[in-house]
């Protein structure tokens, strides 16, 4: 795992315009939602879905499998790859949800009180949406990136709504509990892709292609 975090440390110390975004977001948040407050039980279901789907965007990076083949030269595989950035997602979700929470706390309206298990929940639903929109690093096949956009596309629909309503998405609050259902069902489904149908050589040919193709892009457009 070593060779994921200098890989993740190298990241840090080339993008450092999209660090100082990652480090001021929470914050940013914090101050529109002291300025313009939200009820405790919609801040409890939109906010940690929320950071978990901007954070699932503001890690991706094309370095992950442009540079994939020297992971692998460690040894490392697909699985404990995918671990690493799923963890990586999640403690930077929780940072954002733990920050955003305290100082709204103490610092907006009094009788904001925020419902702490629909919170969990909201969290736990973050994750399993987050894992199935990532189950493509298994192999980066056709079939695979077509399972995680659905995914994908799913968190985008989910993000603009709670923008949209500035947080009071009543129809999260209403349905949270057949969305965690499904969650911890697409989690599951995402972890069994990525364990059992890993395949290091097609996801190593598939990534050679991509880098070739963002290659020549880049050529192109300069």
């Amino acid at each position: 795992m070593d060779a994921l975090v200098w890989k993740k440390l190298m990241e840090i110390k080339n993008q450092k315009m999209k660090i100082a975004v990652i480090l001021a977001f929470p914050f940013l948040i914090s101050m529109f939602l002291i300025i313009k407050p939200i009820s405790g039980a919609e801040l409890a279901v939109s906010l940690p879905l929320f950071n978990f789907i901007v954070c699932w965007i503001l890690m991706f990076s094309i370095e992950d499998f442009v540079y994939a083949e020297v992971v692998f030269g460690t040894g490392i595989n697909i699985w404990k790859m995918w671990r690493f950035n799923m963890m990586y997602i999640i403690v930077t979700a929780a940072l954002y949800t733990g920050i955003e929470t305290v100082l709204v706390s103490f610092l907006g309206v009094e009788n904001c009180r925020i419902d702490w298990l629909q919170l969990i929940i909201s969290f736990c639903c973050g994750c399993g949406l987050v894992c199935f929109a990532t189950c493509y690093i298994s192999d980066y096949s056709k079939v695979k990136n077509y399972i995680s956009s659905a995914g994908g596309l799913c968190n985008f629909v989910i993000l603009g709504y709670i923008c949209m309503t500035y947080g009071k998405a009543t129809l999260l609050v209403k349905y949270l509990n057949p969305l965690f259902a499904l969650s911890i069902i697409l989690a599951v489904f995402s972890v069994e892709i990525v364990y059992k149908f890993s395949r290091i050589e097609k996801f190593v040919n598939n990534v050679s292609q991509l880098s070739e193709g963002y290659e020549n892009k880049n050529f192109i457009d300069e």
